[in-house]
């Protein structure tokens, strides 16, 4: 059903999972490991022992894509997650308390969004130097404060629902 519903969204996922999976057995799926360095190849073109070509070492593209794989798909979870509890953080209080806190976060935000986001990606990278964990950390954190207005308006969207309102008026918090 998901499939006759939702081709191009099944489309999607199973890309991602051959990605996934790609990182996983990427020492099995690589015809060279990610560092074997062979000078009698370098910057050859692609050929039978190597389908993408060599770079100026003489490393197998290839192998190097497939173990490249791994670092995007760590990159990608871990990024994702901290972006969602960045907005969720975010979201969550602006929408539930409201007011004047409502007032300050949004503008924070409206401020934060009248950058492009490859200007705080280049500044912010270029202050915390390179590494994996930072590239997680700066695209979760923009990232996050950029998607807390969705959860911002699906807060005060249900926070306006009839339950909620019946709930306040029996008493409940």
């Amino acid at each position: 059903r998901l499939v006759r519903e939702k081709p191009m969204g099944t489309f999607g996922a199973i890309v991602v999972l051959l990605l996934f999976l790609t990182g996983i057995f990427a020492p099995l799926l690589a015809p060279f490991g990610y560092n074997d360095v062979d000078l009698a190849v370098r910057l050859s073109p692609p050929s039978l022992a190597h389908p993408l070509g060599t770079d100026d070492l003489g490393r197998d593209l290839l192998s190097r894509i497939v173990y490249g794989a791994r670092v995007s798909m760590v990159v990608a979870i871990f990024g994702v997650a901290l972006e969602m509890l960045i907005a969720l953080l975010l979201g969550l209080v602006g929408g539930y308390i409201g007011g004047r806190v409502d007032m300050l976060l949004q503008r924070f935000v409206d401020a934060f969004m009248s950058f492009p986001p490859i200007f705080f990606y280049l500044t912010i990278m270029s202050i915390v130097g390179p590494g994996i964990p930072q590239v997680i950390a700066v695209l979760g954190i923009i990232s996050g404060i950029r998607e807390s207005r969705v959860v911002r308006s699906a807060v005060i969207n249900i926070k306006s629902t009839c339950f909620v309102e019946a709930a306040t008026v029996v008493g409940s918090r």
